[in-house]
């Protein structure tokens, strides 16, 4: 089973070079659900010789973008690429019934030599298995999902047969809501191919003063290396 850390700042960046995760998904602004990270955050996880798979999220919200988002989207792979990055994470719909396929193709083209995760967008959709198929047949390598539920707990009935559709055609990944509490649960039950977390704590504005403070989500150095801990012993 492999381990994807989200890691959304330098703080994260240089824990995930101390606890050596299996590769990172690289974003700022968790408190959104994460947005694509700045190009010198890019080169630094780069420079500490982590895998970096970079999520291509150009705004929070919902995955139905105009064209200029769009095209947005698409230079922010090229750069990626340009950078040297493994990978990339990406997602979009026409509606909350269908894949944006001519977005989505163009990406798979673009990224050529880096791998492809499809996020969790694909919780948003109504009925998700032909879009699991099309998936498969664009040649992305990974599904992130939580199980078309608010996290994975709730979804893992939908995940096991998430994991039955996949039949090892495109790798599974569950994430949302991953935490100690139910670590050793996705781990011996759910079993999926590669679980996400971001082992953050919240820090409340009140802890600072002035117009700008707010609420922050922060990486827990102590969380994630108890989950490194859960997800690295066999099962």
């Amino acid at each position: 089973m492999k381990i994807e850390y989200c890691a959304a700042s330098p703080e994260a960046v240089l824990l995930a070079a101390q606890y050596l995760p299996d590769r990172i998904e690289l974003c700022q602004s968790l408190e959104t659900g994460g947005l694509t990270p700045s190009p010198a955050l890019i080169r630094m996880a780069l420079t500490h010789k982590l895998e970096t798979h970079v999520l291509i999220r150009p705004r929070q919200g919902h995955f139905v973008y105009s064209r200029a988002e769009k095209e947005l989207m698409l230079d922010e792979i090229r750069l990626c690429r340009d950078l040297g990055v493994q990978g990339i994470v990406t997602g979009a719909l026409l509606d909350p019934n269908a894949l944006d396929l001519d977005f989505l193709e163009k990406a798979r083209e673009l990224s050529r030599g880096m791998q492809m995760t499809f996020h969790r967008a694909i919780d948003e959709l109504s009925n998700y298995e032909p879009a699991v198929g099309k998936l498969i047949d664009l040649k992305v390598d990974r599904l992130l999902t939580s199980g078309t539920a608010p996290d994975v707990e709730q979804g893992a009935t939908t995940l096991k047969k998430m994991l039955k559709l996949a039949a090892g055609r495109i790798q599974l990944m569950c994430g949302g809501g991953i935490n100690l509490q139910n670590a050793v649960f996705v781990r011996d039950t759910i079993r999926p191919d590669a679980v996400h977390f971001s082992a953050t704590k919240l820090v409340g504005k009140n802890n600072f003063s002035g117009l700008f403070s707010a609420d922050r989500m922060v990486a827990d150095a102590e969380k994630l290396g108890a989950l490194m801990h859960v997800f690295r012993q066999k099962q």
